[in-house]
């Protein structure tokens, strides 16, 4: 076992989960089974780690300039979708075999720029851009759920949700198109994880969220934007994504 495999094992012991590492086959399998409750869990940690070749080059500019400027846009990775997809793969594959209830991808995004990666992965579930409305009287900005290509509607028949962490923080996020939404939302992660979770259809309804529930082809910006006008009556929208600046400086101890 790993140590981030040890990481996950701790942290979920922490909330009462009974966990146990699932041994390591010829095929894909995943990596945890949790049973809370008469549910059994199929977890599958995913750590993002950056290529050695984008480390070197980190590491070149410190030793040339002390300093290095690390500029990431927050929004869906390509990238990051292929790490749910394998996911998935592994999770399909294992799940009538260790007869589970529900199925999740844990990442676990590590150092440097932690933050970004946990924010990327987030945006990659759920599709989401912050809209902005405006005009006259116009409300607050709001996070839309589903304004881009969603990896939890493409891989809704297996992945029920997921846990993503930066080692500091966590969030526990559902998948409202999983056939087992409705039941996830009365059990374990709901009881355990209270104040973490993420429901776009709760933080819909709460005023918090906009919801695009509509088939509208989501590269055709103008119509996705003119069904939130309408949805919700506003007089006008933009939506944006925020980059993300990072600076580490190199200091002799």
């Amino acid at each position: 076992m790993n140590g981030d495999e040890q990481f996950v094992i701790d942290l979920l012991k922490d909330f009462n989960l009974n966990i146990e590492k699932l041994p390591r086959s010829d095929g894909k399998s995943p990596d945890f089974l949790a049973i809370h409750n008469g549910k059994r869990i199929l977890i599958e940690l995913k750590t993002k780690y950056d290529s050695r070749n984008f480390v070197e080059s980190i590491e070149r500019e410190l030793s040339s300039s002390g300093t290095c400027l690390n500029i990431n846009i927050l929004q869906r990775s390509n990238t990051m979708s292929g790490i749910v997809k394998e996911a998935y793969e592994q999770l399909k594959e294992s799940k009538n075999k260790y007869k589970a209830d529900e199925c999740y991808v844990f990442l676990l995004a590590s150092e440097p720029y932690a933050h970004d990666k946990y924010e990327q992965f987030y945006h990659t579930l759920y599709g989401s851009k912050l809209i902005i409305p405006l005009g006259n009287n116009a409300p607050t900005a709001r996070d839309c759920f589903y304004y881009e290509f969603s990896d939890f509607f493409r891989y809704s028949d297996i992945i029920d949700g997921a846990l993503i962490s930066n080692g500091s923080k966590m969030k526990c996020c559902l998948n409202n198109f999983s056939e087992a939404y409705k039941s996830i939302k009365d059990n374990v992660f709901v009881d355990i994880f209270k104040g973490q979770v993420v429901d776009p259809v709760l933080l819909e309804k709460e005023g918090k969220a906009y919801l695009l529930d509509s088939n509208i082809d989501r590269r055709d910006t103008e119509n996705l934007n003119n069904y939130l006008i309408k949805k919700y009556g506003l007089e006008k929208l933009t939506q944006a994504s925020f980059p993300s600046y990072t600076i580490i400086s190199k200091t002799d101890l």
